[in-house]
């Protein structure tokens, strides 16, 4: 039976096995492809209530690429090595997106990010407190240190 691995590739493209570049190229296919893509097709179609969905869809995204930044993905089999850094990598995937996030004051930003956003898509199936999602603000993340509302 053939199965989809990516929106580019089948299980019948690698019968003889994966090199890096085959790997790289199934994992781009896959983030463009069936998140980054999808998330972009919802922005691009207006489609109504869509900031939760893209939320969704594009939250995750820092944790994974933190994970395969520090080899955690080939190193699965050895579960030790991520248990309990749920945190620590999504806060250093925002820090590798958003690089000017590297600043010891920024921690309130990773912080907020991964309890009000993350775990509350993740456990509670919407945002916590002060979240605001809106089509008019031009930046791509903001935060209020007053009020700790991110936006």
């Amino acid at each position: 039976m053939i199965f989809a691995i990516s929106p580019k590739h089948t299980t019948e493209d690698f019968k003889n096995g994966w090199n890096l570049d085959d790997k790289i190229d199934v994992f781009i296919a896959r983030v463009e492809g069936w998140q980054l893509g999808v998330a972009n097709t919802l922005v691009e179609k207006n489609i109504p209530h869509r900031k939760f969905a893209i939320l969704m869809i594009i939250i995750n995204y820092f944790e994974m690429i933190a994970k395969y930044r520090d080899g955690y993905v080939e190193a699965i089999k050895d579960r030790r090595k991520g248990e309990g850094k749920s945190a620590h990598f999504f806060k250093e995937g925002l820090k590798d997106v958003f690089p000017d996030m590297s600043l010891p004051e920024d921690e309130l930003v990773t912080a907020a990010m991964y309890e009000n956003v993350r775990n509350g898509l993740y456990h509670a199936g919407g945002t916590r407190n002060n979240v605001l999602l809106s089509d008019e603000i031009p930046n791509t993340v903001g935060y209020n240190t007053i009020t700790g509302a991110i936006a």
